[in-house]
């Protein structure tokens, strides 16, 4: 296994995170940072499918929740994905832990500052739930 790309990606993703917490949007720069490591790191072919894939499941939900989320969250859990395995069930894990992180993020907020927030930088929730992911996908082969 190389680890460069993911090294890069790390980078990426967690530039991008900082950046869309303090100012709600996700730069294309590291979005395509990161699905050139992906690429690097699976092959063009897996990368783009999976990332396919997640963008046409998060264009659905862009275009069901209408104004909620963003169009930088969609291309960003596009680039993520790159890094996961093409199964459909991994790409539903990953909509889910995403999600499920999101809520986390909400309750965090909303326990710190007393009140809900009117919106949400989704970028740190897709970067964590693609580490866990991976994590999860690596533990068998690290404890052997």
């Amino acid at each position: 296994m190389r680890i460069l790309p993911y090294l890069v990606a790390a980078f990426f993703g967690a530039r991008s995170s900082l950046v869309d917490l303090r100012h709600y949007r996700l730069p294309n720069k590291y979005s395509v940072g990161v699905f050139l490591a992906a690429c690097m790191a699976n092959g063009i072919s897996q990368a783009g499918k999976n990332c396919i894939l997640t963008l046409t499941s998060y264009l659905l939900i862009l275009i069901l929740v209408r104004g909620n989320l963003g169009l930088g969250d969609v291309k960003f859990a596009g680039a993520c994905s790159g890094f996961l395995s093409s199964d459909l069930s991994v790409i539903a894990s990953f909509l889910l832990v995403t999600w499920i992180f999101g809520a986390v993020q909400l309750v965090v907020i909303r326990s710190c500052s007393g009140m809900w927030p009117k919106k949400i930088a989704l970028g740190p929730a897709i970067y964590l739930s693609t580490i866990a992911l991976l994590g999860a996908r690596w533990a068998p082969s690290l404890s052997q």
